[in-house]
């Protein structure tokens, strides 16, 4: 494991990883995409809509994946012992288990901010009784508050964002570790990224969320037509760029990550031979 990411080396194996599996990728891409259209098509017809909803979630969860793992395994140039399905659902377990993870903590950094903020709050001497049902009615309240109780109020926001986006870079490397690996690594790499998360974090904003943004700026205009042929058309075209744009470049940047930060590559016949 290197004791500091290259980060030239970074973008050099995340752009190998785009053009030389691109074009092998496509095709099973657009295998899961279209099982996701057909099984939304055939479910909004035969079922509820929120089963329907559950169905395709499901399906859609599954697909990219079974393509998430070969990417992976082509990216690094590793086979496996387990068949396709059982690590893709592997890493779905990992996935989920991450969800709600990351909705524990956010739950208790929502209880922690709202104690400090009515303690804070209260001290300015604000009324607390108002009725707060939406967005605006807490945006108003702060803003009756004193200057430096809102600079301490932001703060504590800030310092909250920044626990979570510096747990999402320490945790980064688990999909492709539970893919590579066949078995759940969430914490397991929690050492890999040990002093890395800037530079991770760095390297996300630099490669994958300026084209990422792009396309689903592109895919809110296409799915604001009107026309409900047209419109349902281009809602279809605009998820299938989205998905596919961010599926390359999510797994080329952990392709890349994986190379400098995972300890050892696996060797099958030396690790389950």
């Amino acid at each position: 494991m290197t004791t500091k990411l290259n980060m030239k080396q970074l973008f050099a194996d995340a752009f190998g990883f785009l053009r030389t599996q691109t074009v092998g990728l496509l095709p099973l891409l657009a295998l899961a995409i279209v099982a996701i259209f057909i099984a939304e098509y055939v479910t909004t017809r035969a079922l509820s809509p929120s089963v329907s909803a559950i169905i395709v979630l499901i399906i859609e969860f599954i697909g990219v994946a079974a393509v998430s793992v070969i990417a992976y395994r082509r990216g690094l140039g590793v086979g496996g012992t387990r068949g396709l399905f059982p690590v893709t659902l592997t890493l779905c377990l990992a996935h989920l288990l991450v969800a709600v993870l990351f909705g524990i903590l956010g739950t208790l950094l929502f209880v922690l901010l709202a104690l400090f903020a009515g303690i804070l709050i209260g001290a300015d001497d604000v009324d607390l009784t108002v009725s707060l049902t939406s967005a605006e009615d807490l945006y108003a309240l702060v803003s009756t508050v004193s200057p430096p109780v809102q600079i301490i109020l932001g703060a504590l926001l800030v310092l909250a964002l920044a626990a979570v986006i510096w747990m999402l870079m320490r945790l980064v490397l688990f999909g492709i570790a539970t893919a590579v690996h066949e078995r759940v690594m969430i914490f397991r790499t929690w050492g890999w990224t040990k002093g890395h998360a800037l530079r991770i974090l760095v390297f996300g904003v630099v490669f994958v969320v300026p084209a990422v943004t792009f396309v689903a700026l592109a895919e809110a205009t296409y799915t604001t037509d009107p026309g409900e042929i047209t419109g349902k058309l281009g809602g279809m075209a605009a998820y299938t760029i989205f998905t596919t744009v961010n599926l390359l470049l999510g797994n080329a940047a952990s392709v890349a990550l994986y190379k400098q930060l995972a300890p050892m590559r696996v060797d099958y016949e030396d690790t389950f031979g």
